[in-house]
């Protein structure tokens, strides 16, 4: 399966802005909707070019303008149709991205997920962080540049989100989070990830 390419940046943006992000991805898919079922203003657009150019007179003049307007019309329909099934091809792609970043994230070990979730879904600055971790600035580190880069590997795997989520439920480290493996995190609020809803 081709994924969206990612890399940190698209990490920490995605932490620091998880629910901001899909909301944002929500109103353009509805935008995209909204654009494709307004055809009345083509139909017109095209009918007073149609008009200006040619002056319409009368008889079977009237209906072959009528012809070429309705012709213009269903073609213009069908780009704007193409168009706006590859914007929400690339919308969903986005949003995929996001939701696998996130549970890559959840399923890391407490003691990184925990670094990651005050660098970046929390905002703390990194010396704070660091200093009440406890460990030196290279150990600190290392766990967090492992964390970061075990949710890029992941995010790459063959394995479903269901089963990225599973994972992390069950990895020793991360058992005993609310007795079932999985932590509460702001803006998360059962753990799993967010699916798009439309109600069109």
């Amino acid at each position: 399966m081709d994924r969206t390419k990612i890399d940190e940046e698209f990490v920490k943006e995605v932490l620091g802005n998880h629910g901001g992000l899909l909301q944002d991805i929500h109103k353009r898919v509805l935008l995209l909707y909204e654009e494709l079922s307004d055809t009345g203003s083509l139909i017109q657009a095209a009918a007073i070019k149609k008009m200006e150019l040619g002056k319409i007179g009368g008889g079977s003049r009237n209906v072959r303008d009528l012809t070429d307007v309705m012709l213009v019309h269903q073609r213009l329909v069908k780009d704007r149709e193409r168009e706006v099934y590859a914007g929400l091809m690339s919308l969903m792609d986005e949003e995929e991205a996001v939701n696998r970043v996130w549970c890559c994230f959840n399923s890391l070990p407490d003691k990184e997920r925990g670094y990651l979730e005050r660098l970046y879904v929390i905002g703390e600055p990194y010396k704070a962080v660091e200093r009440s971790s406890g460990v030196s600035h290279r150990a600190f580190e290392q766990a967090r540049a492992r964390a970061m880069g075990e949710i890029m590997r992941t995010y790459d795997s063959d394995l479903a989100n269901v089963e990225i989520i599973a994972r992390g439920r069950t990895s020793p480290g991360n058992r005993g989070r609310n007795g079932k493996g999985k932590k509460r995190n702001k803006g998360d609020d059962d753990g799993t990830y967010r699916q798009l809803e439309l109600n069109l």
